[in-house]
């Protein structure tokens, strides 16, 4: 094997090593910069409704956050904007509209909100 061989194996094993430290350290530092909202939406004798639609909508930047109940009528909204003030209007066919103002959100946590018609 010649010397330059020898000197490109060399360098290519150090430049592995060095990415894959470097790329631990970043995943090591990795940190939580959004927050989430969830609930069920609900008649008010308690019934479920799936496919209600549900927009979470940031107060200050316009920016809004869309999602539909599943079978359960459950919904998750993630990636969110932290802080607020959040205003969420739930529709759903046959019952009008539900909203709820001043809601704000707290670094990596979930917020939960319930709506019933």
């Amino acid at each position: 094997m010649r010397k330059t061989d020898k000197f490109l194996r060399r360098l290519r094993i150090t430049f592995l090593m060095f990415s894959a430290i470097l790329l631990s350290g970043t995943i090591a530092l990795g940190q939580v910069t959004t927050s989430s909202m969830s609930g069920k939406v609900s008649s008010s004798s308690g019934e479920t409704l799936p496919g209600a639609t549900v927009i979470a909508t940031h107060t200050p930047s316009g920016t809004n956050y869309g999602t539909i109940s599943n079978a359960e009528g459950r919904f998750n909204l993630n990636g969110m904007r932290v802080g607020g003030p959040y205003t969420v209007e739930v529709t759903f066919i046959g019952y009008g509209a539900f909203t709820q103002s001043n809601i704000t959100l707290s670094l990596g946590e979930n917020s939960l909100v319930s709506t019933k018609f």
